[in-house]
Parts: structure tokens; sequence; C-alpha cells
């Protein structure tokens, strides 16, 4: 037990150690955060991590998944409540079909800090019905939230 104890207060303070660095960017307009994410829908189409996929599709992990989900939705409006205009109300039913959509299919996401503003581009491979709903959501959303509009993206060059 002293040694899980000590490997533990061990790990943890190299977290620490590390999450109280000030990071500095070499070139500021270099983005704060850059992924690309294949989908849980292409990682559970192999034939590897056949007991994970077991584990995905248990009625017990589905509703964490959705719990989970369901409060990263509602996280933004607690997050920016202050800095939203007056009676402004919790979108959350609009965003968690996003992330529904982020965590199953093919994206890349980018978060740049410029100054005092924060840019977020997302490019996600989806059917035409659900880019409708992208469209719908996240324009709703901007607009209440007193957010510039949407733009879509230029595919064609």
């Amino acid at each position: 037990m002293k040694k899980l104890s000590a490997i533990l207060l061990l790990g943890v303070a190299s977290l620490l150690t590390g999450c109280w660095e000030k990071q500095i960017r070499s070139n500021p307009n270099d983005p704060l955060l850059r992924y690309h994410f294949a989908g849980m829908k292409a990682a559970l189409q192999g034939t590897n991590g056949t007991r994970f996929q077991k584990v995905w599709s248990l009625p017990d992990t589905a509703a964490l998944r959705d719990e989970a989900l369901t409060k990263l939705a509602r996280a933004p409006f607690h997050i920016l409540q202050t800095s939203l205009p007056p009676g402004s109300q919790d979108e959350g039913a609009l965003l968690k079909p996003l992330l529904d959509d982020l965590l199953n299919n093919e994206h890349f996401a980018e978060v740049k800090v410029d100054s005092d503003k924060l840019e977020f581009v997302v490019a996600i491979k989806l059917p035409n019905d659900r880019l409708k709903i992208w469209d719908a959501n996240l324009r709703k959303v901007a607009g209440d939230w007193g957010f510039a509009k949407p733009v879509p993206g230029d595919l064609s060059g």
C-alpha cells in the first residue's frame, strides 16, 4: 500500500509541476490547440480492440457517455454566462447533437487566441442531413449569444 501511495504521489507531483509551467508560443499566430480525431465509428470498425467494442456498446457506457456529453454541452453557457447578453439561455440542447457528431465522426479542430478574441474552427465529415442540423444549431446559438455568425468553409479549391 505504501508503494502504491508513493507511486501515485510521484505521478500527481509530476503532473502538477508540468501544469504550472508557463507555456510560451513561439509565434502568437500559432494555434493554441490543433487536433485530428478519426471518430468512434472508425475506431469501432476494426478487428482490434474487441473488448473495447464490447464495453463501448454496454448500456451503462451509453448512459455515461450521454450524461458526459450533456454536461459538456451545457458547459459553454455556464462558463460564458457573465459575458453573454442579458436573457441568454442555456443552449445545451442545441450543442449536444453536435458533440455527438464530434465524438462519432472524423474531424479536425483548431483553437486560436488573438489578443482578446477566441477563434474555433472545426472541419467535420458528415452526411448532408447532419450538416443542416449543424448549420441551424450553430446559427441559433451564435445569434442568441451575440457571437459572429458561423461561416461555412469553402471546399472548392
